[in-house]
């Protein structure tokens, strides 16, 4: 964004504010294009000016300052402005410019507290659903305590907000995927390729019922038990909402590659505690060792059971196998494991369908689909989907 239109964005705003208070420039509104959504062309027929008595002139249904940077922009440059975050947009290429023009202006506007603008200073409504990223919000920044050693020889972590029990991951290079001869390889599920990460931290076990009503004061599960069940029927969206659980503890979800890493255990079996139990179905395959790792069709009885009640792999995770799905970070692009970019470092899928992938297997799965290279394509897996056997774990940079 060139200096001048900055200028011109930060000048317009503050002459703006005077036509609020005076609608000096009534007028002026019959003259700027129409970019109301259905609701406000409704109002003024199809194709015509913005509605004079409205004031709504990016049609984002409310009456704020992005309208009159929207309208004065427009009078001082001609032409289309930019869009401020209009009904129904992505507005965080918007934010963005607009932050950026700011910063190059005058000192970092202050940040909204809580999602809520004081003072009023703060440029965009933090509470806009239309809008994607809210970068004028207050972005939270977990801070972690460090532990013992686990059993397996890696550090722990504690967060120090909520109590959710990390281990550190060394990082390095693995390769991710399965090989041809593995029993029940899905077509997603190579070629395998050398993948390197960084060294991350990721959650002990899955997420529980108790922890996710600590921090949000919800439990949605469909499983009830004492609360360290893992919490399930929750979405990919409902985690990044406003007041959603990773806003409010600045934890995010692990990655496609640091998920399959952390499951393998440094191991290049099916399973991180080997290649035995690739039935594609539920009845019994080498169940006294499977039974020892994970909850899936042929033990659970058909429900969620408690995290942390079977062996762990050999990072000391818990559940990387069966009983809830997990979440992961990535849109799920179906050739992303065949692109140059996911050998990384640090890869992560961001385009290639409306999906999003999750991993592990779940406790009513037989035990091919708890494999450790698993995709889960068979399912269409929006990021509204909500299910009774899909969870979410943790991660973190390392500290």
């Amino acid at each position: 964004m060139r200096r001048s239109q900055c200028f011109s964005l930060v000048l317009g705003a503050a002459v703006a504010l005077g036509w609020f208070c005076g609608r000096a420039f009534e007028r002026a509104f019959e003259e700027v294009p129409a970019h109301a959504d259905g609701a406000v062309a409704g109002e003024q027929g199809q194709g015509g000016g913005v509605v004079s008595g409205n004031g709504d002139v990016n049609g984002d249904g409310a009456r704020d300052l992005s309208d009159a940077i929207y309208l004065l922009t427009f009078l001082f440059q001609g032409g289309d402005p930019p869009k401020l975050c209009p009904g129904g947009g992505d507005c965080t290429q918007c934010e963005a410019d607009l932050a950026a023009c700011l910063a190059a202006l005058m000192p970092e506007p202050e940040l909204c507290t809580g999602g809520i603008d004081e003072d009023g200073d703060c440029l965009i409504d933090c509470d806009d659903p239309d809008c994607a990223a809210d970068v004028d919000c207050t972005v939270v920044t977990p801070t972690f305590t460090e532990g013992p050693m686990n059993a397996e020889g890696y550090r722990t972590f504690t967060d120090d907000a909520f109590g959710i029990e990390f281990v550190l991951l060394p990082g390095g290079t693995f390769d991710m995927g399965s090989p041809d001869t593995e029993p029940n390889r899905a077509f997603d599920e190579g070629p395998v390729h050398a993948v390197t990460l960084d060294p991350f931290l990721i959650a002990k076990t899955e997420v529980t019922q108790a922890q996710y009503a600590a921090v949000t004061g919800l439990i949605p599960s469909e499983f009830s038990g004492d609360g360290q069940r893992p919490v399930e029927r929750v979405s990919w969206n409902d985690l990044r909402d406003a007041g959603g659980f990773l806003q409010k503890t600045g934890l995010r979800l692990p990655t496609e590659a640091q998920w399959e890493y952390a499951a393998r255990g440094d191991t290049s079996t099916a399973f991180s505690w080997g290649d035995l139990c690739n039935a594609d179905d539920c009845l019994p395959c080498a169940t006294a060792q499977a039974d020892m790792f994970m909850w899936w069709c042929e033990n659970s009885g058909g429900t969620t059971q408690p995290v942390a009640t079977k062996m762990p792999n050999p990072f000391g995770l818990f559940g990387m196998h069966g009983n809830v799905y997990e979440w992961c970070e990535d849109v799920y692009d179906i050739g992303f494991y065949g692109k140059p970019e996911a050998a990384g470092p640090n890869p992560v899928s961001t385009a290639g369908s409306t999906k999003r992938v999750f991993r592990g297997g779940g406790s009513d799965r037989p035990a091919a689909r708890c494999r450790s290279a698993f995709r889960n394509s068979f399912a269409t897996v929006d990021p509204d989907t909500i299910s009774a056997f899909l969870g979410f774990r943790l991660a973190a940079p390392s500290p």
